[in-house]
């Protein structure tokens, strides 16, 4: 390798970043847990609030829709043919 390779992978931005970011996170660690448990908890209150959602809106979708088959055969009369007169 020459000489701006090396150099160019000793000055990588990604590698800067990523270890930036590490040296970070390890200096806050108590606070990066905190918050990652507090989005953890907030994802999964959503997740567990629409299947919930979910669940209680396909039961009562069955329930209108069997209310209506209800209604339907009540007002259903036998036919009877009009006399005109």
């Amino acid at each position: 390798m020459d000489q701006r390779t090396k150099a160019a992978l000793k000055k990588d931005k990604f590698v800067t970043t990523t270890t930036h970011g590490v040296e970070w996170a390890r200096e806050h660690r108590q606070s990066v847990i905190a918050n990652g448990a507090i989005l953890l908890a907030v994802v999964l209150v959503a997740v567990v609030s629409a299947v919930v959602y979910n669940s209680r809106s396909e039961a009562a979708s069955v329930a209108f829709g069997a209310a209506m088959q209800a209604i339907r055969r009540r007002w259903r009369s036998p036919v009877r043919p009009c006399r005109r007169g």
